[in-house]
Parts: C-alpha cells; structure tokens; sequence
C-alpha cells in the first residue's frame, strides 16, 4: 500500500468546511496514521512502509524513488523498502526477488527492497545499510544477513512455499475486519461481530483465558499488510499459477511473504549451472551434459539387448528426475522416502 500522497477524504472535508462553522469538527487521518506508526514502534513493533521507483519522462530527473508522504517520514520516521521487482519476459511468470536497486539518477545509492528490510529489522539488524557483495561466490551481505544471489545480480531465485493462500493455506491469512472486531468496533454483519481480536487483547473476554496474548497469531510475527481484492490488479503469476487444475495468481502481498520467510529460513535454490537459460556463461555446463546422456544411451543401446536396455533408460530417467527434483528440494532421498511410504 503505497502512502505517497495526502489522505483524500481529510483534504476534501478541510475544503467543504466553512469559516463559520465555529462546531465542526474531524479527525486528520494522515495524522491519526502518524500516531498508530508512532505507538507501534513505541511498544516494540517496527513499522515498514512501501516505497517504488517512479518514472516521469517529462521530469527532471525522469526516475526517482516515491517514498511515503514526507510529513510521515519526518515524524513518525518508519522504515522503507521498495516494493518493485522483476518478471521473466517470455512469460511474465515472477521467479526472482530484487535485493536492491540503483536508479541512474543516484547511480552510488542502493535502495532496499520490502523483504530485505522485513527480515533486517525482524533480525532487529538496525543503522546503517551496509552492503558487501561477493561476486565470486554469488553472495551479497547485508549487514550481516548473507543472500544467496542468482548469475551476479542483485537478485535471488524464488522458492516458493506453496500456492494462493487463500485456497491452499501456505500462509495463514487475516481479514482486517478481524483485526478491528474488538468490542468498541462494531462490524455491519452482525453475523460476523464477534469481537474477534479480543480474545487476544481484552482480559474481560470470555476466551482470554483460553488464547490471550502469548497465543496471538501476530506475536513475533511478520505481517505483512496488503490487498488480495481483484480489482486492485496487485497479482503475480508463479509456478504455482497453475496448480492442481486451477489458475490461481498470487497477491503482491504474499510475493514478498514468501522471500521473506525464505531469506529467514536461507532456503535458497541451488542452480550447478549457475543458470536456468543456455547462455554463453552457461553453455559449456549443458553443453557437456547433453553429450554425456547421448554418449550413455547410445552405449546402453549398442551393448544390451533391447529389453535391458530399455529398463536401463527408463532407470536412467527416474534417476536423473530424483537427482534434479533432489536438488530442487534440497533431499537427495526423496524418492526413496516417498517409495518406502508408500509400501508401509
């Protein structure tokens, strides 16, 4: 959610008040934003809001970074990442995750992306941003939090955690009308005013005493604060777009979710051929495996007969599957394991 700009409902009531209405009163909803960032982090909880990179052909300069209205930043001073990233031209599918970005008009500075400063101040890595990269290895450090980035770029290799939330539960998932459904809020649907964060927060309620504070779903926790409605268009296609039958894209929201938790977990993928595409950097490794599988297959099929041979073949295609989904997965086992759990 982007806060760039003043709030517009509090501008349009200033406009409509008249000098003469000496009793009319309301509430400044930018200044009420202030004051919740400023209690949050005055009781522990860091507050990152969202910031992208703008492009005006007709400004000078033409690209800049849009951070939250100023008079945010200035007084309740809350962190920044920048929520822009990259998607596979051939075919729009987002499978990497931007650690930082430059922009050629501050060509020396390097602008976070959201996720990295989640996991930096859930690590409560604070000061100065520090940024070492390590092009020999493909890693990038920041401020101590070490990122296993993908072909020397600023960037690492999305492993993603599951499908669409809302259908398949990879992250668990909260309405704001839950989060405001206390006992002085009162929800349109009486069906659904069930005064529902109370049992959290209110010791008066009467499932206090079975949930309260410390079992909170919130307690510890990223979370992450963002649309999943259509009509506001913040979808990416990933390769669980398509999933068990169904088309189902993912909200922005749970796009960073997912590289934050991965960077927590330093669940980076491993690529041997240091790319997916047959690139010049990239094509001695294919180039050496596709002679090394036609050299064994034409041996197996010049040397056995041709019923062993085939078995052999189709032995060598559940092999290399196991091996590549092994190193996908980070269990070389695995097939294994799902044999014997099958049998027993």
């Amino acid at each position: 959610i982007q806060f760039d700009s003043e709030d517009h409902t509090t501008r349009a009531i200033e406009n409509s008040i008249s000098d003469e209405c000496k009793e009319c009163s309301y509430t400044d909803q930018d200044d009420e934003f202030i004051s919740s960032i400023v209690f949050a982090k005055n009781n522990g909880t860091k507050v990152i809001l969202a910031s992208k990179i703008g492009f005006e052909p007709t400004r000078i300069p033409s690209d800049y970074i849009v951070m939250p209205l100023e008079k945010i930043m200035i007084e309740a001073m809350p962190s920044t990442g920048l929520v822009d990233h990259e998607v596979d031209a051939i075919d729009n599918v987002s499978r990497r995750y931007t650690i930082f970005t430059s922009i050629p008009s501050l060509p020396d500075k390097k602008f976070i992306s959201f996720g990295v400063q989640s996991v930096l101040s859930f690590l409560d890595i604070d000061g100065e941003i520090i940024i070492k990269e390590d092009l020999s290895n493909d890693l990038i450090d920041i401020n101590g939090l070490s990122i296993k980035a993908f072909r020397k770029e600023a960037s690492f290799l999305m492993n993603y955690y599951g499908p669409v939330s809302s259908i398949y539960n990879t992250f668990p998932r909260y309405s704001l009308s839950q989060v405001i459904d206390n006992y002085d809020y009162s929800l349109l649907d009486e069906n659904e005013d069930s005064d529902w964060i109370d049992m959290y927060i209110n010791p008066n309620h009467n499932l206090y005493n079975f949930f309260g504070n410390e079992k909170s779903p919130f307690k510890n926790k990223i979370v992450v604060i963002g649309s999943s409605l259509k009509e506001d268009h913040d979808f990416k296609e990933t390769p669980f777009f398509s999933y068990n039958g169904h088309e189902n894209p993912t909200p922005g929201l749970e796009f960073h979710a997912n590289a934050i938790q991965q960077m927590i977990d330093n669940s980076y993928i491993n690529v041997p051929t240091h790319t997916l595409k047959a690139s010049y950097e990239s094509f001695i490794y294919h180039l050496f495996i596709i002679i090394f599988f036609v050299a064994l297959i034409l041996f197996i099929l010049t040397s056995f007969p041709i019923l062993i041979s085939t078995l052999a073949i189709l032995g060598l295609i559940i092999i290399w599957f196991s091996f590549s989904m092994g190193l996908f997965i980070k269990d070389p086992f695995w097939m294994i394991k799902s044999f014997v759990g099958l049998i027993t």
